[in-house]
């Protein structure tokens, strides 16, 4: 062939693909009259190659590269990209779910009781006013009385008074976790009954213990606990010793 096939690179181009058009040329392929002859080299995005084709040096300027929009070969990228972002997403809505969460855990705080008294008087069975146990709030934060629950604990039994406040002055089943017998059902006072008021500076948690019946007798001593259910929080720990 005389005539003379050559190609330089403008610049280097780290990915290209190879197409060969030809166009118009003539039933001889080795005429030399061949003009119309091209061989193409087109990059990615636009060919950067000059092509010169036959003796006299007649240059073919670039032509453009494929259209990527069109290339399904760009769809497994793009997928991959989406699927990056979808999973970012959801992890950081899952941080910021946990962070709000644990702010809000943080907020919860145990109100402080800064001193409580406590009596506990014995006496015959039957009325209200004797074996009974009362605390006092003597200072510090008001704690509304449905976030209130009392423990009792003897050196071989326990009860607890829970789901307050009650309606009137007696306890109902509901309201007495008590396997024992410990806790008397009725002359409960205070701001634990007759729907229940705020445990304030001044105000007192009363309620009854079955001592007439042998349970607790003079001399004997039990621990009161105020507990803080919403974060289970011990808001005044008394120590009384039945007396008459």
């Amino acid at each position: 062939m005389s005539n003379n096939l050559g190609y330089v690179w403008n610049n280097a181009i780290s990915k290209y693909i190879v197409m060969i058009n030809y166009i118009t040329a003539p039933s001889n392929p080795f005429d030399c009259g061949w003009r119309d002859r091209r061989l193409v080299i087109a990059e990615q995005y636009r060919s950067t190659a000059e092509v010169f084709i036959g003796s006299n040096g007649q240059r073919v300027p670039p032509v453009a590269g494929r259209n990527l929009s069109r290339d399904p070969r760009g769809v497994s990228p793009v997928i991959g990209v989406v699927l990056m972002l979808s999973i970012t997403v959801f992890l950081a809505a899952a941080v910021g779910g946990f962070v709000v969460t644990a702010s809000n855990d943080l907020n919860k705080r145990t109100p402080t009781i800064a001193r409580s008294t406590g009596e506990f008087v014995t006496g015959p069975s039957g009325g209200c006013g004797v074996n009974t146990v009362s605390i006092r709030h003597a200072g510090g934060d008001p704690v509304p009385a449905d976030e209130l629950e009392v423990a009792v604990a003897l050196p071989d039994s326990d009860a607890r008074i829970v789901d307050l406040p009650v309606s009137g002055t007696a306890l109902a089943a509901s309201n007495i976790d008590d396997p024992d017998n410990l806790i008397y059902d009725y002359c409960v006072g205070g701001v634990i009954a007759n729907g229940g008021q705020r445990w304030s500076a001044g105000r007192a948690i009363t309620f009854q213990l079955n001592a007439g019946g042998g349970t607790v007798g003079p001399g004997d001593t039990i621990e009161v606990r105020v507990v803080h259910v919403p974060t289970n929080g011990v808001l005044a720990t008394v120590e009384l010793t039945a007396r008459r």
